[in-house]
């Protein structure tokens, strides 16, 4: 009976991790955008993306958008969207990856990321810091070992 309740137990996580990573695979982040003078986040997104990234998107393009916290002093917001099509989000995706290497965006720039589910946020942060501890390592001469062939 408890080998039966363990096995039902594991079948119901995979379902939840399935079910959680369907309901964030149209989902990005956009941090560091300017809210005033917008009286909803469509409005916000819409113009934003078209002025920092050269996309058109409609309010139809979105399912619902919510922001996250209050702001801070200097009024940058994050959003959270949920857009009706996964293309839509490889598109946003791919232009500010565009952006983000071409420096196109230096006044004010606004960071797209995809949303991710707990369990791939915390190896990313895991791996973040290891690379962190690599590099430390490295400027204090014990990064690795150096071939002598000639």
């Amino acid at each position: 009976r408890l080998t039966s309740l363990e096995t039902r137990s594991e079948e119901l996580l995979k379902k939840n991790k399935f079910m959680e990573k369907k309901l964030l695979e149209k989902q990005i982040i956009i941090n560091n955008i300017d809210c005033k003078g917008f009286d909803s986040c469509e409005a916000v997104i819409t113009n934003t993306l078209k002025q920092k990234l050269n996309i058109n998107l409609e309010c139809t393009d979105i399912e619902s958008c919510y922001k996250v916290g209050n702001g801070g002093r200097d009024n940058k917001s994050t959003i959270i969207v949920n857009l009706m099509r996964l293309s839509k989000k490889t598109e946003i995706l791919s232009a500010s990856r565009a952006a983000r290497s071409s420096n196109r965006n230096i006044n004010n720039p606004i960071y797209v990321n995809d949303s991710l589910t707990e369990d791939v946020r915390r190896i990313f942060g895991e791996s973040r810091m290891l690379l962190r501890k690599k590099k430390r390592l490295r400027r204090h001469g014990f990064g690795g070992v150096k071939s002598t062939s000639d």
